[in-house]
């Protein structure tokens, strides 16, 4: 957290202070009566990023003349959008590699998850609530006839994690189709 930075703003939004938390001042920071913000954050979030989690929170204060305000913790959550994809075991080996991707998008921003993607992908929230498209392209060992599906996902918030699992769906008759799942 040394390396967070720190913005305090008044309520116009002017830059009164910033610094790395890890530099903050030893002394008391003064400042003109009225309310302001504080806001933390671990990096500038990015549109879309592959293992680019930003960790921020924003406190108001109100600063009262000739008073001594102390803030008290300001806990930092996650704040863009985790996205990851896996297979289950039973659909793997059926699968070519070379032809398989899922493409996963919010909004403009857009990530393309390879068969062999381990990486959790990071993505801007647009809204308080989002809605993913993925778009999953695979074709089967040997064959020659490509597969596309897709799915959206809507109400993604800020802070969560979206676990995408491609699974084989098997029906009571014995036969199985490709399903995604989160």
């Amino acid at each position: 957290v040394n390396d967070f930075d720190v913005v305090i703003t008044s309520k116009a939004g002017a830059e009164v202070a910033s610094f790395k938390y890890g530099e903050r001042p030893t002394d008391a920071i003064e400042l003109e009566a009225g309310v302001y913000t504080i806001a933390i954050s671990s990096a500038s979030m990015e549109a879309a990023a592959w293992e680019a989690p930003v960790y921020s929170a924003k406190k108001e204060v109100i600063i009262n003349r000739k008073e001594t305000t102390t803030v008290n913790d300001i806990v930092c959550k996650l704040s863009n959008i985790k996205v990851s994809v896996a297979y289950s075991a039973d659909i793997k080996d059926q699968l070519d590699p070379e032809y398989t991707k899922m493409t996963v998008e919010l909004g403009a921003s857009t990530l393309e998850y390879a068969f062999t993607e381990e990486r959790a992908g990071y993505f801007e929230p647009k809204a308080e609530e989002n809605t993913l498209k993925l778009t999953f392209n695979c074709r089967y060992v040997g064959e020659t006839k490509d597969i596309t599906m897709t799915k959206e996902i809507k109400g993604v918030k800020a802070a969560q994690w979206r676990k995408i699992n491609v699974v084989v769906q098997n029906a009571e008759e014995g036969t199985g189709t490709i399903c995604i799942v989160c």
